[in-house]
């Protein structure tokens, strides 16, 4: 089930310990510069990436930790720990920290 939190009056849908880089995105005015697939293709984000898997002692794959979903609803959706390291590229830093309390169950 999907929760959410808003920032800018835009929505930020978020589920189990995974939350929408799109929703993040957008909610920072969506500088195409600055796409969650733009970040994901770093050489920064996929190290950060490969780390949350490799200290997760097999509780997470790179499939588990980054998703792509098409359609309604869709977007990237990223591990929490990935979601703040992304923040800072978007220009959100801050913004799952203080609202943490909101998102529940995500550790």
């Amino acid at each position: 089930m999907s929760k959410e939190l808003v920032y800018n009056n835009t929505v930020i849908n978020f589920e189990a310990e995974r939350i929408s880089l799109t929703d993040m995105w957008r909610a920072v005015g969506g500088d195409q510069n600055k796409k969650p697939s733009q970040w994901l293709r770093t050489d920064l984000a996929q190290e950060f990436i490969a780390f949350v898997e490799e200290n997760s002692k097999g509780a997470y794959t790179h499939l588990s930790i980054v998703e792509t979903k098409a359609g309604v609803g869709g977007g990237t959706w990223a591990h929490w720990q990935v979601a703040m390291a992304a923040e800072l590229n978007t220009g959100l830093a801050g913004i799952y920290e203080t609202q943490r309390g909101k998102c529940g169950g995500m550790t």
